[in-house]
């Protein structure tokens, strides 16, 4: 057999290994559950799934799993002919299943197959008979702590949630392309009445809003995909720590957002262990505190009204020990949060450390993770009665109706739904920068000017009337480029908090069109923030504020920056850059940190505090270079952080180009 062909097949082998490993322990789920009555429909696909296995591993010579999965067959034969699936038979599959697992995870590892000695396949064995596992003994059912890792096979091939990028981009420049022919025609059917370039546009327009929805299914994947991988957690969990568990999904009908997706598994796995670790009790102590021997774990999914997702997570053991935490934290008043008590690092009420749990980190990795797309936790638990986490994810892709447009070189969406009309602004634009609309006249704005460094253009051609309540603005753009629904996600840093913009808008495979708010539009428009910077050509030179309190550096800078053309002001400190802020025009500031009476990070965060300066570009050049320096940069508002161990002239020269004009205080 060539290589090629020999690669092809491990590649498909691969994916039908783990395939049917999720039926086969879907199957031990249930029988982990202690349940009487195993579903039959669970039987027989664990059977199929042991037959296509051996036909699978057949043909890439993987003996020892055929051999395996022919045991398994032989185990569930009578079972599906109607013999009862006694505790006798329940552990020969289980026990089959540990060494198919063992050897599943030794195939992908072909150099540790090559050192190890094969071990043999355990032999069909009663309830109370210990499985041969390496070279401990296990007894099934029995409360371990093993110390070897247990195999973790088909978790973290899927953890995470890929897409093929060639697919994405292909689809996305297929949809470019058809959105560009449907708008041709409506052109044309417009500049010559012709139905049947109309009918034509209405078909091109239902082909692309499929192929739309294609692409927006690229971005989301079925809850139903992520059952097996946290069944398999569950089943794995209960195994290692001895406890009977029977695990409940609801939701599995919906499909989620990608990055929710995988944070929920991460999440979800972690409180997950948690719960069989520390809160489902063995089944002898669940006996004596009168609770049936199977605990109860339940995982609810739910999408709220606003396209988010509300996740809860719950068992019904033994709950949190509240006073054994407040213990270690070391509060006694009383006055304490017990998850931020639980996601100090390095925290576990825990007396051992296990594969489960026990180092205290994975609390802390619930929090962050669960932060990081803008979620919350809440936490309930009730001694002896259970633990329960609510968690939210807010929505991180949702569909809009949005009109994309540009306006001084800056492309930008607004809702559709906040256009009351489009008016030509050559003639309904005044000089006094007004129109006239329902009986009054309302103040124009050119969003561009506002988003970035706009120029105002000669072929400024309509001008878009928005409503947010009762009040009106108009917008100027150049040019009308869709009108269509397309998917919106979170804005990221730094349009993540700029006050114009609510979102992202995707046209293809990129989400990069600033999706504005009308009310905010509007509220610029009333303040006087209407006008874009003049063209190079017809402004003055470039105003630059220098903060530095070296004299040397401060010379240094004055020097460069005339020798490139820029008028500078140079002051001593973050104090003295304030009062000339307060009275002179500015358009960029440049700043070092370490100085006396208000530092660089002082200093930026006044002027993000401030609306007449929140757009004004802030650049800042220091000798700290530590990322928790530079992390801070970022946080007060910073447009660019400069090392001056790194510093080149160009570096800076670039910067201020890049941002000068974007806007400015005069």
């Amino acid at each position: 057999m060539n290589d090629k062909l020999q690669k092809r097949l491990r590649q498909a082998f691969a994916a039908e290994l783990k395939q049917h490993l999720n039926s086969l322990r879907s199957l031990a789920m249930s029988v982990q559950s202690g349940l009487e009555d195993v579903d039959a429909e669970a039987i027989t696909n664990a059977y199929r799934a042991a037959h296509s296995l051996k036909g699978a591993a057949r043909a890439v010579q993987e003996d020892r799993i055929v051999e395996i999965a022919t045991r398994i067959e032989d185990t569930l034969s009578p079972v599906r002919s109607g013999e009862p699936f006694d505790a006798e038979a329940q552990a020969d599959f289980t026990a089959l299943l540990d060494a198919l697992i063992e050897a599943a995870e030794a195939g992908r590892d072909d150099a540790r197959e090559r050192e190890a000695p094969e071990s043999p396949v355990p032999e069909p064995a009663a309830a109370e008979r210990p499985v041969q596992g390496g070279d401990a003994a296990v007894s099934v059912g029995a409360q371990v702590t093993p110390a070897a890792t247990e195999p973790d096979v088909g978790i973290d091939s899927v953890r995470t949630i890929r897409i093929d990028e060639r697919l994405v981009q292909s689809i996305a420049e297929s949809q470019e392309q058809l959105t560009a022919a449907v708008l041709n025609a409506r052109r044309l059917h417009g500049q010559y009445g012709a139905r049947e370039l109309g009918d034509l546009a209405d078909t091109l327009q239902r082909v692309a809003q499929q192929l739309r929805s294609a692409v927006s299914s690229l971005f989301r994947t079925p809850v139903a995909e992520l059952t097996p991988i946290l069944k398999e957690v569950v089943w794995s969990a209960a195994r290692i720590a001895g406890r009977k568990v029977r695990f409940e999904i609801e939701g599995e009908h919906l499909d989620i957002d990608r990055g929710v997706a995988e944070a929920l598994v991460e999440v979800a796995t972690h409180l997950l262990r948690n719960a069989i670790d520390h809160g489902i009790e063995p089944p002898d102590e669940r006996s004596r505190a009168g609770k049936p021997e199977v605990g109860q774990l339940w995982l609810k999914l739910r999408q709220t009204a606003d396209g988010g997702y509300d996740v809860e997570i719950a068992d019904d053991g033994r709950g949190i020990d509240v006073d054994a935490i407040r213990s270690r934290v070391g509060d006694a008043d009383g006055a304490f949060d017990l998850f931020d008590a639980l996601c100090r690092p390095g925290l576990s009420t825990a007396d051992r450390v296990s594969e489960l749990s026990g180092r205290g980190l994975g609390m802390n990795i619930v929090r962050e993770r669960v932060r990081a797309l803008g979620g919350t936790v809440d936490l309930e638990t009730n001694r002896s009665k259970g633990t329960r986490f609510r968690i939210h994810f807010p929505a991180t892709l949702r569909e809009a109706e949005v009109l994309v447009a540009t306006s001084g070189g800056i492309q930008f969406a607004v809702p559709a739904s906040a256009i009351v009309r489009v008016l030509d602004a050559k003639t309904a634009v005044a000089a006094d920068g007004t129109i006239a609309v329902s009986g009054g006249r309302h103040l124009v704005i050119h969003p561009g000017a506002l988003l970035g460094d706009a120029v105002l253009e000669d072929d400024d051609r309509y001008c878009l009337v928005l409503r947010a309540g009762e009040r009106l603005a108009g917008v100027v753009v150049s040019e009308l480029q869709l009108l269509d629904v397309l998917p919106v996600a979170p804005a990221a840093r730094p349009l993540a908090s700029h006050e114009l913009v609510t979102g992202l808008v995707g046209n293809g495979a990129r989400f990069d069109i600033p999706l504005l708010k009308p009310e905010a539009i509007i509220s610029r428009a009333s303040s006087g923030a209407t006008r874009a910077r003049r063209s190079d050509a017809d402004r003055g030179p470039i105003r630059v504020l220098v903060a530095e309190d070296s004299l040397t550096s401060r010379i240094f800078l004055e020097s460069m920056l005339e020798q490139a053309g820029y008028d500078v002001i140079a002051v001593e400190d973050g104090q003295q850059a304030l009062r000339i802020l307060q009275t002179e025009g500015v358009d960029v500031v440049v700043s070092d940190i370490e100085m006396p009476n208000l530092d660089g990070f002082e200093l930026t965060a006044a002027i993000r505090s401030q609306d007449a300066w929140s757009r004004l570009p802030v650049i800042l050049v220091t000798s700290l270079a530590s990322d928790e320096h530079r992390r801070r940069g970022v946080d007060v508002g910073a447009d660019a952080y400069i090392v001056k161990g790194e510093f080149e002239q160009g570096t800076l020269l670039d910067a201020i180009r890049r941002f000068a004009g974007r806007a400015s205080t005069s």
